[in-house]
């Protein structure tokens, strides 16, 4: 069998494409942002075989929480995107169920959205009450904490969508299957 070109790619097998370079993208994308915060702890720090560094770190940074959600949720992506790839290498349709686009956008952008509400966020929180997080009185910080939840909560719901789409496109594959096996034996 021929190695197939990109643009001999089906439309579904794009999107699974798509799905894993902007999850393993948004897994790589956090580190990267705030490697220069942690510089500066980093190098203060030394490893002694246990984990009470890295332990110490979400006092010094409670922003870490966001960012661990994002590098999780991108490998998540990457991982729907081989479930994704699964019945589309078999497909004989030519075209993306919208739902499954729809799915994508909700998953990536929901990502974002925590990374943005999560970084950015905590410094304009941290700005308008300053210590919000430290403080006595919780309502900055339950905020934040709850804006994030919702958006975790919209991106568990782009997931759900990822995968109900990719079991219908498998058994309509599935149904594809036994019924040319059903022609052919006919």
């Amino acid at each position: 069998m021929a190695r197939r070109a990109y643009l001999d790619l089906t439309p579904a097998e794009l999107l699974a494409r798509r799905y894993v370079v902007w999850g393993l993208g948004l897994f790589a994308m956090p580190p990267l942002l705030t490697s220069c915060h942690f510089g500066d702890y980093l190098c203060q720090a030394h490893w002694d075989g246990d984990v009470s560094p890295l332990v110490s770190l979400r006092a010094l940074f409670p922003w870490l929480l966001p960012i661990a959600l994002v590098m999780l949720g991108g490998l998540g992506m990457a991982a729907l995107g081989g479930i994704v790839l699964l019945p589309a290498r078999h497909s004989t349709h030519a075209r993306v169920d919208p739902i499954q686009t729809v799915a994508f956008r909700t998953c990536a952008g929901s990502l974002l959205a925590i990374l943005l509400v999560g970084g950015f966020g905590y410094v304009v929180c941290d700005a308008l009450s300053p210590g919000f997080f430290y403080s006595e009185v919780p309502t900055a910080r339950t905020a934040w904490l709850a804006s994030q939840a919702v958006w975790i909560a919209v991106y568990l719901a782009g997931a759900v969508l990822t995968l109900s789409a990719a079991q219908d496109a498998h058994v309509q594959h599935d149904s594809d299957y036994r019924l040319a096996n059903i022609r052919r034996s006919a």
